[in-house]
């Protein structure tokens, strides 16, 4: 849900100071997340939820298999 919050408000936090690194934006709006009302943040997890069942139905068979430390990628 902090995802979907940080990019709604990236571009506002970005205009408002253009010289901020991306590392700045996500303090500035971490903090910002912390501090929002209950509904704000349920409304994004609400959001976030919608997202994940689309992405289970869209894709049912899919499982997360993370490479082994060794194991290197190969491009074609």
């Amino acid at each position: 849900s902090y995802i979907l919050y940080r990019k709604d408000h990236h571009k506002l936090i970005k205009a408002a100071n253009p010289a901020y690194t991306n590392n700045q934006i996500s303090k500035v709006l971490g903090q910002a997340w912390k501090q929002e009302k209950a509904d704000v943040r349920a409304r994004y997890q609400t959001m976030a939820e919608e997202l994940k069942q689309n992405l289970l139905r869209a894709h049912p068979d899919y499982r997360y298999a993370p490479r082994r430390p060794g194991e290197r990628r190969r491009r074609n």
